[in-house]
């Protein structure tokens, strides 16, 4: 099995999921001895089986996980597919050492391949008076702009279901997670008529994952960059954002 624990904080580390293999024959595989994890993913190869397991934290429900998010297999891997796994920023490889006469190779994945479809609209809400800012940090996972924050008047709501916002604010760069994964990733203040996004994984370079908070008016045009005091520290700035009742 493997467990999955939260860091709340310094002095407290609470168990919160346990995953067992989806794919289990016995007790000798020891399934959950090569793994990796990365943001809102954690990837588990399983090389007795021949097959990658990937999970999605954020979408786990339960205190046993029986099943994976997505399964990768090979048609052409050897029976060492799986041997060693690792995730960053999206991307998967997997080494299989025993294909093509033991001389070996390394698959690479994209995540978007296997979750194009779940932009994540609504990881991350707020509402003041009139105005909503709804997070999608799966938008446009393919192109340059990975995670879009949605504005909403609802002064202007004519139907039941609304499809379209009233403005919008693209992440600025080509990285993972802008508004998610997890809650309190957004905040709206109507009076000051601004909104604000975390982007925690934002990278400073050199994978240092100093973190930023981008500040809007409703027309989703920028008007601040907020960053971590102690700069180019892997602090992860911006987990959580909030407006005062004065803005």
């Amino acid at each position: 099995v493997i467990y999955v624990y939260e860091i709340v904080d310094e002095s407290t580390i609470t168990l919160r999921h346990t995953l067992t293999n989806p794919n289990s024959t016995g007790t000798s595989q020891f399934w959950g001895n090569r793994l990796d994890a990365y943001g809102d993913y954690i990837v588990v190869g399983d090389s007795t089986g021949n097959r990658v397991h990937v999970y999605q934290i954020s979408t786990m429900s339960g205190s046993t996980i029986s099943s994976a998010d997505y399964t990768i297999t090979e048609s052409t891997a050897s029976s060492s597919f799986a041997d060693d796994v690792a995730i960053d920023r999206g991307w998967i490889v997997v080494g299989d050492p025993g294909v093509n006469n033991s001389n070996g190779c390394a698959y690479v994945y994209n995540i978007s391949t296997f979750s194009a479809s779940k932009i994540n609209m609504g990881q991350s809400v707020n509402i003041d008076k009139d105005q909503i800012v709804v997070s999608m940090s799966g938008y446009n996972e393919t192109a340059s702009s990975q995670g879009r924050m949605m504005l909403y008047d609802k002064s202007n709501f004519t139907t039941t279901n609304v499809s379209s916002p009233d403005a919008f604010y693209d992440n600025p760069f080509d990285q993972q997670y802008f508004g998610g994964p997890g809650n309190n990733l957004v905040a709206i203040h109507q009076d000051a008529g601004l909104a604000a996004v975390c982007h925690q994984y934002y990278d400073a370079g050199a994978g240092i994952l100093q973190g930023r908070v981008y500040v809007t008016d409703f027309n989703g045009n920028l008007k601040r960059i907020l960053e971590s005091p102690d700069a180019g520290a892997d602090d992860r700035f911006g987990t959580t954002c909030v407006f005062t009742p004065s803005g």
